[in-house]
């Protein structure tokens, strides 16, 4: 009777990687408005919800359609400051309201960050590119990874004088990289810009979507 090690039939494991690279066509973009007061976080509040409503009209008389924007967050806070004695003292009450959009025409995408900052948001950032449909290039990716993998197992399969079999198992990870902003939070109120603000180029680049397949072939005697 064959022992468990001449029974289990010899297998060869390969990695193989793939990348499709592609120009987002989708810019988000997120508006800020802070606003705070010394004693009274009503009066913060109705100020932020104020200049968020200023944002959202000039966003729309520049052509951004209502589905493109959405609100992110609306956030109320108080800031204290303690003393060595341990004594709190009040600062201020701070309201942050964030809006965001997403646009595919990248001209207009410019345009609306300086119109926001010129009627009043405290911030315009842009906050990230995005592909609309990534599920074609998913697939390229993940079909270029299987080959190479296979194709690299079949190098190494070359030295032992065996013949590749067929996997028996396989691992897929996909990932993407690139074409993303980070944001800075800030707590003071910028003064609104003239309302002839310039537009800010956008050039999204380019955005890579990544495969990695691990796959396990059986190796058989050559014949």
């Amino acid at each position: 009777m064959p022992t468990d090690a001449e029974s289990r039939q010899p297998t060869l494991f390969a990695t193989g990687y793939g990348k499709v690279s592609v120009t987002p066509d989708v810019a988000v973009l997120r508006f800020y408005v802070y606003r705070t007061h010394p004693t009274n976080h009503m009066v913060a509040y109705r100020a932020a919800v104020d200049a968020a409503q200023q944002v959202i009209a000039a966003l729309r008389e520049e052509g951004l359609a209502d589905d493109a924007l959405r609100t992110v967050d609306i956030e109320t806070s108080t800031r204290h400051h303690t003393d060595r004695q341990g004594r709190r003292r009040l600062i201020e009450h701070e309201v942050r309201y964030v809006l965001e959009a997403r646009v595919r025409d990248f001209e207009l995408a410019g345009k609306l960050l300086g119109r926001a900052l010129a009627v009043g948001a405290s911030e315009a950032t842009l906050w990230a590119f995005e592909i609309s449909d990534v599920r074609e290039l998913e697939l390229q990716a993940l079909e270029q990874a299987v080959r190479h993998a296979r194709e690299r197992a079949e190098v190494a399969a070359r030295a032992p004088g065996v013949r590749l079999g067929p996997p028996v198992q396989m691992n897929l990870h996909l990932g993407r990289r690139g074409g993303r902003y980070s944001y800075r939070d800030s707590y003071s109120v910028y003064a609104a810009e003239p309302a002839d603000a310039p537009s800010a180029p956008i050039t999204p680049g380019q955005h890579d979507i990544s495969a990695e397949v691990e796959v396990t072939f059986a190796l058989e005697p050559n014949r």
